[in-house]
């Protein structure tokens, strides 16, 4: 972004730009390009004339002029335990470094996270996440999606789940918890989609090559209120 003093009777002064009324050091040129503005600065310029004689008003200061900085993405901060990865404690299995000998041993796998529309449950966006022995994974959404969506979280060793109800997602980083109760990931009212692996701490079902496992995920109107998904993962 670039700045440009226009001065007006001010013969030909020298500049001192500023950030929100502090100096910027070496910007004393008539124009002032930065990349760092954060959202909330505000930018002004002293200017000091070199006129005579009977200067009045110098050195000056320009209007301030504010910065309001979109953010490209929305962010939300997902928690997740796998069934088949728990080791207790709150911790799981550090399962790439045990495939691979190289990753990170605080890492398990990648997931995919998906934002649905809340009233339609069209996908509106997707991305892919790491996922943590600890059960964080940071999911960054492209194009800042926002409004009311399910999390759905999806994965090649684990049952789909969404999340109970649809969250708000913004400007403002979202953390959704799936861990800290059943009543956390939708479903029917039949059963729990989420199974207690330790007093307090939910996980989401694993899927094997053993064991078949189902999902429900919300559907709209006119269709059933769940969908039963046979599911084999590897």
């Amino acid at each position: 972004m670039t700045f440009t003093a226009t001065p007006t009777n001010g013969g030909t002064p020298s500049y001192q730009w500023k950030i929100g009324g502090v100096n910027v050091p070496g910007q004393t040129a008539a124009t002032f390009t930065t990349s760092t503005l954060a959202n909330g600065n505000s930018v002004t310029v002293e200017m000091t004339s070199s006129a005579t004689p009977c200067l009045t008003g110098s050195p000056a200061t320009s209007n301030a002029i504010g910065i309001t900085v979109n953010s490209c993405s929305s962010v939300v901060n997902v928690k997740v335990f796998v069934e088949g990865y728990y080791t207790g404690s709150g911790t799981m299995a550090s399962v790439k470094n045990n495939q691979d000998f190289v990753s990170p041993l605080n890492q398990v796998e990648e997931l995919t996270v998906e934002l649905h529309n809340a009233t339609t449950h069209a996908l509106v966006a997707t991305t892919t996440a790491t996922l943590h022995t600890d059960g964080t994974m940071g999911c960054t959404f492209a194009g800042a999606p926002s409004g009311s969506f399910y999390i759905a979280v999806k994965g090649s060793n684990l049952v789909e789940t969404w999340s109970a109800t649809p969250q708000t997602v913004g400007a403002a980083p979202l953390t959704y918890d799936f861990t800290t109760s059943a009543a956390k990931a939708y479903t029917d009212g039949s059963q729990p989609s989420v199974i207690e692996v330790e007093p307090g701490v939910w996980a989401m079902y694993s899927g094997d090559v053993t064991r078949m496992a189902w999902s429900m995920v919300p559907m709209p109107l006119p269709y059933p209120t769940t969908l039963r998904i046979p599911f084999s993962g590897s």
